[in-house]
């Protein structure tokens, strides 16, 4: 979890392993680590091949999402500075901030891209309740500057992400590595259902205005919309319900979720989002309660640059990897990146499509071509943007 004490004990051995490995390194003022080859900050009139990826995850998440880019990056450019192959680009690896969302989905990428709203900040709160501002000084950082992080125009020339599907296709298909062509966006919100509290006991069925049985109707509902009336590759979740007062003998007054929908085509989640809402306000309607929506955080679906795809695949094909185009299913900071430079993903296998939970895993052989491919796609990058 960004800011919290476990996370901040691993920036701090990261950057003691990317000065270990020689690199210059720093932090900024969004939390973004940095470590690089003979440069000490990013400027345009030295633009950088830049790759990696996060250090924080989900609760009870696994050890490879994010943490693979950012630790298979730095293998890569020590391998690269140690063995003194040539490139003509300074080589960077960043550990972006707080990628899993707890304040807004992407922050540390947003700041680094200039998408960051400041006027936002002090209202940003985790699930939890805890506010962005108290989070990041708790930490030694003062979320008001975040803002400042923004990178210089063209001082980023691409940018590269390793990273596991976090999926069954490439695993099912045999196929060691997927080169990532579009990066879903992802819509956040809170829905809160507003009833009535009433003793559980004595209040007839017919009389309650029960915010919990309207939340209930609104997730059955949005799932069947989405699968009948989204796009292909549509989805949605229901990943955190609060009922208040939360007792067992009293009707709900208040129910909130939080509900999230993805979607590779920006118009099929706009037209979504509207449709949802609607939704909402039907069910109100029909339960007698009322309903508010609270947007939580939206990102914008990315295409992968061509000129990146086709690199990754040159240099596959070299290796004797196979590979496959596909889409990330998953939000990653590249698609931020994409904002500003030429940006793609590479994707290995992951066991039975496992992430987000404590078994996610990769085989040593996965990790292994994907590394690889990522290290002699670092090369081909830096000397093509010579």
């Amino acid at each position: 979890m960004c800011w919290s004490p476990p996370h901040e004990e691993a920036r701090a051995w990261l950057i003691g392993e990317m000065r270990g490995a020689g690199l210059e390194t720093w932090v900024d003022s969004a939390g973004n680590t940095f470590g690089a080859t003979g440069i000490r900050a990013l400027r345009p009139e030295m633009p950088v091949v830049l790759t990696g990826s996060h250090i924080d995850t989900v609760p009870e998440g696994g050890i490879l999402d994010g943490a693979l880019g950012v630790l298979a990056g730095l293998e890569c450019i020590q391998a690269i500075t140690e063995t003194r192959t040539r490139h003509a680009r300074p080589l960077v690896v960043a550990a972006w901030s707080d990628e899993e969302g707890r304040y807004g989905s992407l922050f540390g990428s947003r700041a680094f891209c200039g998408m960051l709203d400041g006027a936002k900040l002090d209202e940003m709160a985790a699930v939890d309740g805890v506010r962005l501002v108290d989070a990041m000084a708790s930490a030694g950082f003062d979320a008001h500057r975040a803002p400042e992080a923004r990178v210089p125009a063209g001082a980023v020339g691409a940018y590269i992400e390793l990273h596991i599907e976090q999926g069954a296709r490439l695993e099912e298909a045999g196929i060691p590595i997927g080169v990532v062509e579009t990066i879903v966006g992802v819509r956040r919100a809170r829905v809160i259902f507003v009833g009535q509290a009433d003793h559980a006991g004595t209040t007839p069925m017919d009389r309650r205005r029960d915010a919990f049985l309207a939340s209930a109707d609104y997730a059955l509902r949005v799932r069947e919309h989405v699968v009948t009336r989204g796009g292909r590759a549509s989805v949605t979740n229901f990943g955190v319900v609060r009922v208040h007062p939360g007792a067992s003998n009293i009707v709900p007054g208040r129910a909130e979720l939080v509900h999230e929908m993805r979607d590779p085509d920006v118009a099929v989640l706009e037209r979504l989002a509207g449709e949802t809402a609607s939704l909402a306000r039907e069910v109100a309607g029909k339960h007698r309660v009322g309903v508010e929506i609270q947007p939580m955080s939206a990102t914008t679906p990315a295409l992968c640059s061509p000129r990146i795809q086709a690199a990754t695949e040159k240099v596959c094909a070299t290796l004797g990897l196979a590979t496959r185009r596909l889409y990330s299913a998953a939000g990653h900071d590249a698609q931020n990146l994409a904002r500003v430079t030429d940006s793609g993903m590479i994707f290995i296998p992951s066991l039975g499509g496992r992430s987000h939970r404590v078994d996610e895993m990769s085989d040593s052989q996965a990790i292994e071509r994907g590394a690889n491919a990522l290290l002699h796609t670092l090369l081909a990058l830096a000397d093509a943007t010579a």
